[in-house]
């Protein structure tokens, strides 16, 4: 008795769903953890909420998101009164699992030996990279979710239109980039097969659609054709260039997948499966390409490549289909995508450093360490958060950089460094070389002192003392002023006009978070003796 392939393929469902499905949500969990920036969503999305529209400031109509969709779905769940962080942690891992599943259904349909199929949804099982941003608390999975989905429905010989309306919409809603990733979608799948591009194109009609309406509804409610974040970050330069070329190195050399599927990809254009891979690969190499134009991202587990892995799984597959010791390779290279998940590294640490793309002062990273410094910073910055929400009054404000956990939780008006929330600050900063990416266009806080930024400012900056600190006259108190100041200064020299505009404030809450704030002051004379009794002069 024979077995069609069709009763092959679906007796072989359930060994890949467990392939891809088990790890990933065993590596999700233990990679799991939210930035800071996600923060800034949630403030939008709870403001939405609330009655007071898609806004960071109650009557201030400025994006200062770049991901509609998920500030859309985050205001439902706000609605319904569900906590926003683990929403949003559980709404991305949902994205990411269910990534995987389309993954592994497209895998089943391919010519390619079980072996091969087993390293396509092992890539994606094991892949640190997904894992990562299937929480976060940002967009990256629901985008992935709606790439890959759109991806796959135009791949089909019959592609269901209602299924290509539903990924394209969410695409091009997503990521304000979205728009360009669809166009990239399209012409992958038309490229392997020019005499079906047609009735594969036709596919994209709705999502070209849904980007009309997005554009009208961002037009009529912000009066811009484009988020404000695209006019405070966007720039391209040498060093932006530069940078995100020693991203894609760190991600090739890191992450280790994207190597091996690279390396394969001669073989896997030679596959059985040399279509799909062909058009697995124009979109991985959009991905690098993006990377590059846009000089990489900050946050751990490359995310702006992140999205690239369920087509890295097709590539995989296709490149391992057929190789000497098919069944050892198709556990191996997998495999290679968990390494950096536990810190473990085949590039030596000198390489590694001298690829560093994040510019930070604190010097190289990991991507396990860079993850763990967010997680120490949420839950002090929530705390600083919220001890200033309990006594800040209605007038109150504070210029910050990060403006995202200390922002939600306070609900305090806050003075954007990097313009993302302010249009004049985005208008006015000046793109400065060293810093990281996102944060070239950053201005100084006393530039809060003077036109045309002047603002009525409270605070220039928080952070979180010892307890056993009871009043700022002491000893301790002072010193961790000083180190404050001199740690604001570092970052900024023009910073050092704050040495004649605050002065330090106290703020303890017993058994909770002390703070020690730099509270704005008109006198310059008793700034000034302050701060020279500290050591510092006035050109510190």
């Amino acid at each position: 008795m024979t077995t069609s392939p069709e009763r092959e393929r679906e007796q072989g469902a359930a060994p890949l769903l467990l392939a891809a499905l088990l790890p990933l949500a065993l590596l999700t969990w233990y990679l799991r953890f939210l930035v800071d920036d996600a923060f800034i969503a949630f403030r939008y999305a709870e403001n939405w909420a609330n009655g007071f529209g898609p806004v960071y400031h109650a009557g201030e109509l400025v994006e200062g998101y770049s991901d509609l969709a998920w500030v859309l779905l985050l205001s439902l769940a706000a609605r319904l009164g569900a906590p926003l962080d683990l929403s949003a942690q559980l709404i991305s891992a949902c994205c990411a699992l269910t990534t995987a599943a389309l993954t592994v259904d497209v895998l089943r349909s391919l010519p390619l030996s079980k072996s091969a199929r087993l390293a396509g949804a092992l890539t994606v099982g094991l892949s640190a990279n997904l894992a990562a941003w299937a929480t976060g608390g940002l967009e990256t999975a629901l985008f992935t979710l709606a790439l890959f989905g759109l991806w796959r429905e135009m791949m089909r010989e019959e592609g269901k239109m209602w299924r290509a309306a539903l990924f394209g919409a969410l695409l091009v809603s997503a990521r304000t980039e979205g728009a360009l990733w669809l166009i990239g979608v399209g012409f992958a799948v038309s490229v392997i097969d020019l005499k079906r591009a047609p009735a594969r194109l036709r596919l994209l009609i709705p999502g070209l659609f849904a980007l009309v309406l997005v554009l009208l509804w961002r037009h009529s409610t912000y009066g811009q054709w484009l988020p404000n974040t695209v006019y405070a970050k966007a720039g391209l330069d040498t060093e932006t260039f530069t940078r995100g070329l020693r991203y894609v190195a760190s991600w090739l050399t890191i992450s280790l997948v994207p190597l091996a599927a690279t390396v394969l990809s001669g073989r896997a254009l030679r596959s059985p499966a040399a279509k799909h891979a062909l058009a697995a690969g124009i979109i991985v190499d959009g991905g690098v390409l993006f990377a590059i134009l846009t000089g990489g991202d900050w946050m751990p587990f490359f995310r702006f490549l992140a999205p690239t892995v369920p087509f890295l799984a097709i590539l995989l597959a296709a490149g391992v289909h057929g190789m000497k010791r098919e069944a050892l390779f198709a556990w191996a290279l997998p495999a290679l995508g968990l390494l950096c998940a536990f810190d473990l590294h085949l590039m030596p640490l000198r390489g590694r450093e001298a690829l560093d793309f994040r510019g930070f002062a604190v010097g190289y990273q990991t991507e396990l360490g860079r993850m763990d410094s967010a997680r120490r910073n949420i839950p002090v910055f929530r705390q600083i958060g919220r001890a200033l929400r309990e006594h800040a009054g209605a007038e109150d404000s504070i210029v910050l950089g990060a403006i995202g956990a200390i922002g939600y939780e306070s609900g305090l008006r806050v003075h954007d460094r990097n313009g993302l929330v302010d249009p004049e600050v985005a208008s006015v900063a000046e793109r400065i070389s060293g810093r990281s990416a996102g944060h070239e266009r950053r201005v100084s806080r006393s530039r809060f002192l003077e036109a045309p930024l002047k603002r009525e400012v409270t605070w220039f900056g928080a952070r979180v003392v010892s307890n056993e600190i009871t009043s700022i006259e002491q000893e301790a108190a002072r010193q961790a002023a000083a180190i404050m100041m001199r740690n604001v200064i570092a970052g900024d020299p023009e910073d050092a006009a704050l040495l004649g505009a605050c002065l330090p404030e106290l703020l303890r809450r017993e058994k909770q978070a002390t703070l020690l704030l730099l509270r704005a002051t008109e006198d310059t004379v008793a700034a000034r003796a302050y701060w020279s009794s500290l050591g510092f002069s006035k050109d510190s």
